[in-house]
């Protein structure tokens, strides 16, 4: 009877966070000079897998996800994968898995506030700047970038840059016919 031999002793992958649960990742592989029966292996997670993320198959070394992976959370596991002799667990190899979870645009923007209040007068000029909104993106890269809309511009009353958020006067403003506006971004 011989022991079982890890073909990698290291695995590094890069997953997506947006894979969902039974998804293959990667095969763990070893050999075993045995024959038939005697060369059976079980492959088993040993470490690193407190949270249950991560399944293997204990005949076939298949690695997937046992739950969805979430990058803002855990944005990198390490694994330890044993392969034993089925017939002699005492006898067996180890092989690190490394697993880079990979942003994917899941997370929506929000904004610091969910109400902002400004005053302008009623000559503002065109152009000129009425506020700000910011919000966040958790996510990484292009999957952070925000656009801004105004989804109601007040009849055309204001406009806002896409690219940062500032909100400004784009006609002219008479209190006399309105004196407040309420805008959606």
């Amino acid at each position: 009877d011989s022991p079982p031999v890890c073909i990698q002793y290291e695995y590094v992958e890069r997953v997506s966070e947006n894979l969902l649960p039974s998804t293959q990742i990667l095969t763990v592989t070893a050999t075993d000079e045995d024959e038939e029966q005697n060369a059976r292996q079980t492959f088993s997670i040993e470490a690193g897998n407190d949270l249950g993320r991560f399944k293997i198959d204990d005949e076939t070394g298949v690695l997937s996800t046992a739950l969805l992976l979430d990058r803002e959370q855990v944005d990198l596991h390490h694994l330890l994968v044993r392969v034993a002799d089925r017939d002699v667990p005492e006898w067996f190899c180890e092989s690190k898995v490394t697993l880079h979870i990979m942003d994917a645009n899941d997370n929506k923007p929000m904004f610091g506030a969910d109400e902002l209040n400004a005053v302008i007068p009623e000559d503002a000029s065109i152009g000129q700047i009425v506020t700000k909104v910011d919000a966040t993106d958790l996510d990484l890269g292009d999957n952070r970038r925000i656009t801004y809309s105004l989804i109601d511009s007040a009849d055309g009353h204001f406009d806002i840059e896409a690219e940062n958020g500032v909100i400004r006067v784009s006609r002219e403003l008479d209190r006399e016919v309105r004196d407040a506006f309420n805008l959606s971004v």
